[in-house]
């Protein structure tokens, strides 16, 4: 949906109504009534750096590019319906290393309640 002219359009919208007429995105109206719930969850974009840094990829493993899947899949999977983190989260240009994919790298940085 990125270019398709949301932010363009909302300001149209405000500068057509009147002052007392708020006008809102559909997600910014879901965040003030359920999304606030999960604030302490959201972390501002994490980076494959901050997987590094966390210990949790072993050394021989290429570490830029294992924390660069961790980053994508977990985007993926928190841009998803699903309520836990599985092999399906994982992008299918890197199915040749899903067989040796270990999902425990990825669940102590982000679970869904």
């Amino acid at each position: 949906l990125a270019g398709t002219g949301k932010s363009t359009t909302l300001l149209q919208l405000t500068q057509k109504y009147p002052e007392n007429v708020m006008c809102k995105t559909v997600h910014s109206m879901a965040f003030s009534k359920v999304g606030v719930s999960y604030r302490h969850k959201l972390v501002p974009s994490l980076k494959a750096q901050n997987i590094l840094e966390s210990g949790l990829i072993e050394e021989k493993t290429n570490l830029y590019l294992r924390s660069g899947q961790i980053v994508e899949t977990l985007n993926r999977f928190m841009n998803s319906s699903d309520m836990e983190l599985s092999i399906e989260n994982v992008p299918s240009r890197w199915v040749i290393e899903k067989a040796d994919w270990e999902i425990e790298e990825t669940i102590p940085i982000y679970e869904r309640e």
